[in-house]
């Protein structure tokens, strides 16, 4: 699974040219589904032509302007390794695709600029999380949404605490570390023993915390996602001692995270942070309700986009379902909202999404039915 960042987010946002291609499609990952995978490019591909060719580009010049896509359908790493969903951005200047944990509609939107909104549930508080695994011989960092995870490796992220800290204990307290000990006993006696070793060990254990802790901050420094630790029970308390991250959750996945796959890891991860996801989004809903008949809330685009622009929405609920097309205009504050797509037009949910993440406001990426008050939109104020 590939990876966007926010800063990725934020460059495909700021992209205009004149020709901009968005192309989603879902892709499968079990045989024999996954041989219509270059069947689904090859359609989103053509749709793409007669979008580019409707737009008055000769026949030639779109074929050659697709040529970088329709590489992709050679690509053997790709398609041996597929997700859920194919992301795909071409201007005359850019080329970017992404494998995406995401069951993606097909869509192909050309305009001046890239079509954004189907990405939003890898970022927005209801799809998102962060999973940090640690054992004596390895520590393992995970991105995740509700289909899967995929590791991802931090800067400077410390191996494990046996290779940092060069440990040098007796083999039957490092079976102790990884979880294979069979009383609570053996796991006392490593911070409770006589002397200077009890004290030893645990500060070994801080120092190798704090390197990682510094690690994730680094990585994590403008999100809101959820973080579960996953470790044998007396750790997780020594990492909440150095821990800087404010999301860090209180329940922990436990046991020695090595004896368990990804799709373990994910399993009990979900579990845990579904819990949480749907306490916040919930919370998120009455408080819009408490505010109904006040000036903290609004859903009115007209207001909602401008408000979005200028870091003035603390919630956003958005239809990941739906377009909206119309121009923003934030030198003159004018907004141009269509009944249908014109051109250099673009899906103004997209938009008010994408700016309220990037001035660190909290979006629901969710279906229609599930946004209080009257869809396709509503938002929070942070001030009025």
């Amino acid at each position: 699974m590939d990876i966007i960042s926010k800063n990725q987010l934020r460059s495909l946002i700021n992209e205009h040219g004149e020709i901009c291609v968005s192309m989603y499609l879902p892709t499968s990952r079990t045989w024999p589904e996954t041989q219509t995978n270059t069947a689904r490019l090859k359609n989103v591909i053509s749709k793409a032509e007669e979008q580019i060719a409707d737009q008055g580009v000769r026949r030639p010049e779109v074929q050659g302007f697709l040529a970088r896509a329709k590489e992709l359908l050679e690509n053997e790493e790709l398609w041996r390794h597929p997700s859920d969903g194919l992301a795909i951005f071409l201007s005359r200047d850019r080329f970017d695709f992404y494998r995406l944990p995401l069951d993606f509609q097909e869509l192909v939107f050309v305009g001046n600029n890239f079509h954004i909104k189907p990405l939003i549930p890898l970022f927005s508080n209801n799809g998102n999380f962060y999973i940090l695994a640690i054992s004596q011989n390895e520590v393992r960092f995970f991105r995740g949404t509700r289909h899967k995870i995929a590791q991802i490796s931090p800067e400077d992220l410390p191996n494990s605490i046996k290779e940092v800290l060069k440990y040098d204990v007796p083999e039957k307290q490092i079976q102790l570390h990884t979880g294979t000990s069979k009383g609570s006993a053996q796991r006392a006696a490593m911070f409770h023993g006589q002397g200077a070793g009890k004290d030893n060990s645990k500060d070994r254990i801080l120092e190798y915390f704090r390197l990682v802790d510094d690690s994730i901050h680094k990585m994590l420094k403008e999100e809101k996602a959820p973080l579960i630790f996953a470790g044998v029970d007396y750790l997780f308390p020594i990492y909440k001692e150095v821990n800087s991250y404010n999301n860090l959750l209180n329940k922990a996945i436990e046991g020695n995270p090595e004896e368990l796959d990804e799709q373990e890891i994910h399993n009990k991860a979900w579990k845990i942070v579904q819990k949480h996801f749907n306490q916040k989004q919930e919370e998120a809903i009455q408080q819009y309700k408490e505010y109904k008949a006040t000036e903290k809330i609004t859903n009115d685009l007209r207001d909602i986009v401008p408000a979005a622009y200028y870091g003035k929405i603390d919630t956003l609920f958005v239809a990941i379902d739906l377009q909206r097309w119309g121009v923003y205009d934030p030198d003159k504050n004018s907004l141009e909202i269509h009944q249908q797509s014109q051109t250099g037009d673009y899906d103004l949910l997209d938009y008010a999404a994408v700016q309220t993440l990037l001035n660190g406001g909290t979006v629901y990426a969710v279906k229609m039915e599930h946004i209080p008050g009257r869809p396709p939109v509503a938002a929070i104020f942070r001030w009025q």
